[in-house]
């Protein structure tokens, strides 16, 4: 380390590259803030309506057995598509350490789960032609991607950004038949707390737990009209994509002042 040769401007530049800095991370930091308040809303919206049943026209609805009339509970089979509904991703015999790619479809590991979205930063990849032929893998706009080893819970909502990404072998998905369900209703009731607690509680495995398709088929899951998950949507959607901007202005801003950095300290760039 005492070799190492660190620039070292004077200090009323090093004054200048810091106040240019520290600009950089405080609109960071202002997003963060707004995505949280945003999330922090749709979750609100979503326990005044579905755990605590204060939803449009609760004042005149009849409750049976604990359900407002017309509610009722299912199984998450009932409201996934036929065949694939919650499909594995593929297994090891089928996708190879040696078959990744620097370019390609990205593939999706427990890793890459992070707040309910994809983190691309070092996504592994796959040739399209290979992700082609194990088709039946590959995520379609509204499916819900699960990490299924390790911290069970991590979840993540495939909008246009990820359509036809990859679900990879730590990872399951569960595609929503939307004539019958929201998916954006689905997502949001996986991550409810009694619903997340019972998905947990699948888990097999003491020292990794592991999530298999087979236990997410006693998952039951609140099924309210299809009328009530519409309107949760017309107002929770904005909120998401607000979200979803937000976040994509947050990794401009951070590769910005990343590459800022080295030239501001070199030189390279007058301050």
């Amino acid at each position: 380390m005492k070799t190492v040769n660190i620039p070292q401007p004077d200090l009323p530049t090093q004054e200048r590259i810091a106040a240019i800095l520290s600009a950089y991370d405080d609109l960071i930091e202002n997003n963060r803030r707004r995505i949280a308040l945003l999330e922090q809303a749709a979750r609100l919206l979503y326990r005044e309506w579905f755990v605590h049943f204060r939803f449009p026209g609760h004042e005149t609805a009849k409750f049976l057995d604990g359900l407002p009339e017309g509610w009722e509970l299912k199984l998450l089979p009932e409201v996934c598509v036929e065949g694939d509904g919650i499909q594995t991703g593929p297994f090891g015999s089928q996708l190879h350490q040696a078959d990744y790619t620097e370019e390609g479809v990205p593939v999706i590991m427990p890793k890459n789960i992070k707040g309910n979205t994809i983190d691309c930063d070092g996504i592994a990849r796959i040739p399209e032609a290979l992700a082609d032929k194990l088709g039946r893998h590959r995520m379609i706009v509204g499916d819900t991607v699960y990490g299924r080893r390790g911290e069970i819970g991590r979840r993540a909502f495939i909008d246009e950004k990820q359509a036809g990404f990859f679900c990879g072998t730590g990872c399951l998905r569960i595609r929503p038949n939307t004539s019958v369900i929201d998916a954006r209703y689905l997502f949001e009731t996986l991550g409810a707390p009694d619903t997340a607690g019972f998905i947990v509680n699948q888990a097999l495995g003491s020292t990794m737990p592991n999530l298999s398709a087979g236990a997410l088929k006693q998952v039951p899951i609140l099924y309210p009209p299809l009328d009530i998950q519409a309107a949760f949507k017309a107002i929770a959607t904005p909120k998401f994509e607000a979200v979803d901007v937000l976040e994509t202005q947050n990794t401009k801003l951070t590769a910005a002042r990343d590459l800022l950095l080295p030239r501001l300290m070199d030189g390279r760039l007058p301050v």
